[in-house]
Protein backbone atom coordinates (compact mmCIF):
# COMPACT_ATOMS: atom_id res chain seq x y z
CA UNK A 1 0.00 0.00 0.00
CA UNK A 2 2.92 2.12 0.32
CA UNK A 3 3.53 2.50 -3.21
CA UNK A 4 -0.25 2.89 -4.16
CA UNK A 5 -1.15 6.09 -5.48
CA UNK A 6 -4.42 5.13 -5.61
CA UNK A 7 -5.23 4.42 -2.07
CA UNK A 8 -3.24 7.28 -0.85
CA UNK A 9 -5.84 9.73 -2.94
CA UNK A 10 -8.46 7.93 -1.90
CA UNK A 11 -7.30 8.49 1.78
CA UNK A 12 -7.43 11.86 1.64
CA UNK A 13 -10.47 14.39 1.94
CA UNK A 14 -13.01 15.05 5.30
CA UNK A 15 -14.14 11.37 5.42
CA UNK A 16 -10.28 10.05 5.12
CA UNK A 17 -10.04 8.03 8.50
CA UNK A 18 -13.58 5.77 7.99
CA UNK A 19 -12.01 5.34 4.17
CA UNK A 20 -9.01 3.94 4.90
CA UNK A 21 -10.28 1.39 7.48
CA UNK A 22 -12.64 0.41 5.05
CA UNK A 23 -10.07 0.57 1.81
CA UNK A 24 -6.60 -0.21 3.35
CA UNK A 25 -7.03 -0.89 7.02
CA UNK A 26 -5.22 -0.11 10.54
CA UNK A 27 -1.95 0.34 7.80
CA UNK A 28 -3.76 2.91 5.98
CA UNK A 29 -4.52 4.95 8.62
CA UNK A 30 -0.98 5.07 9.80
CA UNK A 31 0.17 5.65 6.63
CA UNK A 32 -1.80 8.75 6.89
CA UNK A 33 -1.29 9.61 10.34
CA UNK A 34 2.55 9.61 10.78
CA UNK A 35 3.39 12.78 9.84
CA UNK A 36 1.22 13.57 12.49
CA UNK A 37 2.92 11.51 14.44
CA UNK A 38 6.19 12.37 13.76
CA UNK A 39 5.08 16.19 14.43
CA UNK A 40 3.82 15.34 18.18
CA UNK A 41 7.30 13.59 18.83
CA UNK A 42 9.35 16.28 17.47
CA UNK A 43 7.62 18.42 19.60
CA UNK A 44 7.86 16.10 22.70
CA UNK A 45 12.01 16.15 22.04
CA UNK A 46 11.76 20.18 21.85
CA UNK A 47 9.92 20.39 24.84
CA UNK A 48 12.24 18.00 27.05
CA UNK A 49 15.69 20.16 25.37
CA UNK A 50 14.28 23.18 26.58
CA UNK A 51 13.34 21.90 29.54
CA UNK A 52 17.03 20.34 30.04
CA UNK A 53 18.16 23.86 29.00
CA UNK A 54 16.47 25.73 31.72
CA UNK A 55 17.76 23.81 34.40
CA UNK A 56 21.15 23.83 33.27
CA UNK A 57 20.76 28.05 32.92
CA UNK A 58 19.65 28.10 36.65
CA UNK A 59 22.33 29.32 38.34
CA UNK A 60 24.26 27.12 41.78
CA UNK A 61 23.95 29.06 44.57
CA UNK A 62 27.65 29.50 45.80
CA UNK A 63 28.38 27.07 48.09
CA UNK A 64 29.90 29.25 51.43
CA UNK A 65 33.87 28.08 52.54
CA UNK A 66 34.55 26.93 55.25
CA UNK A 67 35.95 29.55 58.02
CA UNK A 68 39.73 29.22 57.30
CA UNK A 69 41.96 28.07 60.33
CA UNK A 70 45.54 30.57 59.94
CA UNK A 71 48.88 28.60 60.64
CA UNK A 72 50.04 28.32 63.68
CA UNK A 73 53.28 30.93 62.37
CA UNK A 74 54.06 33.15 59.43
CA UNK A 75 55.54 35.99 58.48
CA UNK A 76 54.02 38.74 55.86
CA UNK A 77 54.55 42.46 54.76
CA UNK A 78 51.58 44.23 53.91
CA UNK A 79 50.41 47.61 52.70
CA UNK A 80 47.84 50.05 54.86
CA UNK A 81 45.10 52.44 53.31
CA UNK A 82 43.46 54.37 54.95
CA UNK A 83 39.58 55.27 53.36
CA UNK A 84 36.10 56.49 53.70
CA UNK A 85 33.71 53.90 52.93
CA UNK A 86 33.51 50.57 54.00
CA UNK A 87 34.57 46.99 52.79
CA UNK A 88 35.76 45.47 50.14
CA UNK A 89 37.85 47.80 49.25
CA UNK A 90 40.27 47.63 46.14
CA UNK A 91 42.70 50.64 45.95
CA UNK A 92 43.69 49.41 42.38
CA UNK A 93 39.76 50.60 41.91
CA UNK A 94 38.71 53.38 44.75
CA UNK A 95 39.83 56.48 46.11
CA UNK A 96 42.17 56.40 49.23
CA UNK A 97 43.68 59.00 51.70
CA UNK A 98 46.64 57.90 52.30
CA UNK A 99 49.16 54.68 52.04
CA UNK A 100 51.34 53.04 53.82
CA UNK A 101 53.54 50.15 54.52
CA UNK A 102 54.18 47.62 57.69
CA UNK A 103 55.67 44.11 58.43
CA UNK A 104 53.57 40.79 60.89
CA UNK A 105 55.91 38.35 62.88
CA UNK A 106 52.92 35.95 64.10
CA UNK A 107 54.18 32.41 66.20
CA UNK A 108 51.25 31.01 68.00
CA UNK A 109 53.92 28.63 70.03
CA UNK A 110 54.91 31.23 72.33
CA UNK A 111 51.80 33.50 71.95
CA UNK A 112 53.19 36.24 70.56
CA UNK A 113 53.01 38.74 67.24
CA UNK A 114 54.57 42.09 66.36
CA UNK A 115 53.52 44.54 64.13
CA UNK A 116 55.74 47.41 62.58
CA UNK A 117 54.04 50.53 60.75
CA UNK A 118 56.75 51.95 58.82
CA UNK A 119 55.19 55.37 57.67
CA UNK A 120 52.45 55.92 60.08
CA UNK A 121 51.16 54.39 62.97
CA UNK A 122 48.21 52.56 63.76
CA UNK A 123 44.99 55.36 64.04
CA UNK A 124 44.25 55.31 67.69
CA UNK A 125 45.78 58.59 68.34
CA UNK A 126 43.19 61.40 68.61
CA UNK A 127 44.83 63.34 65.98
CA UNK A 128 48.19 62.81 64.73
CA UNK A 129 49.05 59.97 63.66
CA UNK A 130 52.38 60.53 61.31
CA UNK A 131 54.92 58.81 63.08
CA UNK A 132 56.39 55.21 62.91
CA UNK A 133 55.07 52.67 65.37
CA UNK A 134 55.27 49.58 66.77
CA UNK A 135 52.90 46.56 68.29
CA UNK A 136 54.69 44.16 70.01
CA UNK A 137 52.39 41.54 71.90
CA UNK A 138 54.00 39.02 73.86
CA UNK A 139 53.69 37.67 77.35
CA UNK A 140 50.20 38.20 77.96
CA UNK A 141 51.15 42.27 77.55
CA UNK A 142 50.87 44.53 74.40
CA UNK A 143 52.66 47.11 74.48
CA UNK A 144 52.91 50.01 71.80
CA UNK A 145 56.64 51.85 70.71
CA UNK A 146 56.43 55.02 68.78
CA UNK A 147 58.27 57.67 67.93
CA UNK A 148 56.67 60.79 68.07
CA UNK A 149 59.70 62.41 68.88
CA UNK A 150 63.08 62.16 68.99
CA UNK A 151 63.25 59.43 71.91
CA UNK A 152 61.13 56.85 71.19
CA UNK A 153 57.98 55.97 73.68
CA UNK A 154 57.16 52.64 74.89
CA UNK A 155 53.40 52.20 77.07
CA UNK A 156 51.25 49.44 78.07
CA UNK A 157 48.17 49.04 74.87
CA UNK A 158 46.65 46.49 76.67
CA UNK A 159 46.98 44.04 79.27
CA UNK A 160 46.34 41.19 80.13
CA UNK A 161 45.95 40.29 76.26
CA UNK A 162 47.23 37.24 73.85
CA UNK A 163 47.43 37.36 69.79
CA UNK A 164 44.44 36.34 68.07
CA UNK A 165 44.67 31.92 67.52
CA UNK A 166 44.62 30.64 64.59
CA UNK A 167 41.07 29.38 64.58
CA UNK A 168 39.91 32.54 65.37
CA UNK A 169 37.42 33.39 62.99
CA UNK A 170 35.64 29.93 63.88
CA UNK A 171 35.75 31.15 67.65
CA UNK A 172 33.75 34.40 66.22
CA UNK A 173 31.55 32.81 63.87
CA UNK A 174 32.47 34.83 60.98
CA UNK A 175 29.81 35.65 58.79
CA UNK A 176 31.02 34.83 54.85
CA UNK A 177 30.56 37.81 52.39
CA UNK A 178 30.94 36.35 49.37
CA UNK A 179 33.89 36.11 47.05
CA UNK A 180 35.29 39.42 45.46
CA UNK A 181 38.33 40.06 43.19
CA UNK A 182 40.82 42.20 45.29
CA UNK A 183 43.91 43.88 43.37
CA UNK A 184 43.52 41.27 41.07
CA UNK A 185 43.49 38.11 43.31
CA UNK A 186 39.92 36.34 44.17
CA UNK A 187 39.33 36.50 47.31
CA UNK A 188 36.71 35.56 50.22
CA UNK A 189 35.27 37.79 52.41
CA UNK A 190 34.22 37.61 55.98
CA UNK A 191 32.70 39.77 58.68
CA UNK A 192 32.41 39.98 62.33
CA UNK A 193 30.03 42.39 63.73
CA UNK A 194 30.41 43.62 67.04
CA UNK A 195 28.25 45.43 69.69
CA UNK A 196 31.01 47.91 70.99
CA UNK A 197 32.14 50.98 69.18
CA UNK A 198 34.49 49.70 66.48
CA UNK A 199 30.92 48.38 64.98
CA UNK A 200 32.29 45.74 62.11
CA UNK A 201 35.44 44.30 61.33
CA UNK A 202 36.17 42.15 58.12
CA UNK A 203 38.67 39.64 57.34
CA UNK A 204 39.92 38.31 53.70
CA UNK A 205 41.81 35.33 52.48
CA UNK A 206 42.93 33.76 48.98
CA UNK A 207 39.93 32.10 47.18
CA UNK A 208 39.61 28.70 45.78
CA UNK A 209 43.31 27.95 47.11
CA UNK A 210 44.98 24.89 48.71
CA UNK A 211 46.81 26.89 51.23
CA UNK A 212 45.26 29.07 53.90
CA UNK A 213 46.61 32.62 52.86
CA UNK A 214 45.36 35.63 54.70
CA UNK A 215 44.64 38.89 52.22
CA UNK A 216 43.33 41.76 54.27
CA UNK A 217 41.94 42.71 57.47
CA UNK A 218 40.17 46.12 57.91
CA UNK A 219 38.03 47.82 60.46
CA UNK A 220 37.43 51.57 61.66
CA UNK A 221 40.13 52.20 64.12
CA UNK A 222 38.36 55.52 66.12
CA UNK A 223 34.46 55.67 65.96
CA UNK A 224 33.37 57.27 63.09
CA UNK A 225 37.06 58.14 61.44
CA UNK A 226 38.54 56.57 58.52
CA UNK A 227 38.27 53.25 57.74
CA UNK A 228 41.62 51.05 58.24
CA UNK A 229 42.68 48.37 56.01
CA UNK A 230 45.92 45.83 55.30
CA UNK A 231 46.20 44.07 52.56
CA UNK A 232 48.56 41.39 53.43
CA UNK A 233 51.14 40.48 50.32
CA UNK A 234 54.56 38.30 50.19
CA UNK A 235 53.35 35.44 52.67
CA UNK A 236 55.23 33.07 54.23
CA UNK A 237 55.10 30.35 55.99
CA UNK A 238 57.88 30.10 57.87
CA UNK A 239 58.46 30.44 61.73
CA UNK A 240 60.16 33.92 62.39
CA UNK A 241 62.59 33.55 65.49
CA UNK A 242 62.08 34.46 68.73
CA UNK A 243 64.51 37.46 69.07
CA UNK A 244 61.86 39.40 67.35
CA UNK A 245 59.34 39.55 70.21
CA UNK A 246 61.87 40.49 72.56
CA UNK A 247 61.17 42.80 75.01
CA UNK A 248 63.26 46.00 74.52
CA UNK A 249 64.68 48.03 77.89
CA UNK A 250 62.77 51.12 77.02
CA UNK A 251 59.54 49.13 77.86
CA UNK A 252 60.78 47.41 81.28
CA UNK A 253 58.63 50.25 83.66
CA UNK A 254 56.15 50.84 80.80
CA UNK A 255 53.07 52.36 81.82
CA UNK A 256 49.76 52.46 80.24
CA UNK A 257 49.03 54.30 77.46
CA UNK A 258 47.15 57.41 77.89
CA UNK A 259 44.98 58.88 74.53
CA UNK A 260 43.63 62.74 74.64
CA UNK A 261 40.87 63.09 72.64
CA UNK A 262 39.53 67.08 71.86
CA UNK A 263 36.64 66.10 73.74
CA UNK A 264 38.09 64.64 76.66
CA UNK A 265 40.57 67.69 76.72
CA UNK A 266 37.53 69.83 77.17
CA UNK A 267 35.99 67.24 80.09
CA UNK A 268 39.53 66.70 81.18
CA UNK A 269 38.76 63.42 80.36
CA UNK A 270 41.50 60.79 79.90
CA UNK A 271 40.86 57.53 77.96
CA UNK A 272 43.22 54.70 78.74
CA UNK A 273 44.00 52.80 75.15
CA UNK A 274 43.18 49.10 77.23
CA UNK A 275 39.42 50.28 76.98
CA UNK A 276 39.26 51.71 80.47
CA UNK A 277 38.67 55.51 80.93
CA UNK A 278 39.72 57.73 83.54
CA UNK A 279 38.38 60.50 84.52
CA UNK A 280 39.84 63.51 86.51
CA UNK A 281 37.94 65.91 88.43
CA UNK A 282 37.84 70.01 87.12
CA UNK A 283 39.41 71.84 89.53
Amino acid sequence: FFSSRRRHTRCSGVSWARRCVQETGTWGIFYQMKSLIYLVLALYILSVGIAGLRLRSVPEAPETPEIPINPEYFVMDWKTYMFNSEPPFDPTTQKFNREGTGKTWYNWKIKSIREDYHDFCFAIFAEDYNFPCQFLNTQETSYLIYNKTEVPTCCIFIKPWNPPSPDFGVRANLTYLGKYQIEGRDVNYFQKKSEGAFGAVYYSWLADSEEVIPTSFAFPPMPGKEWSIKHFVNYTHVEPDNSFFEIPELCYNAQSCLLYTSDAADDLLCVDLGGRRIIKKKK
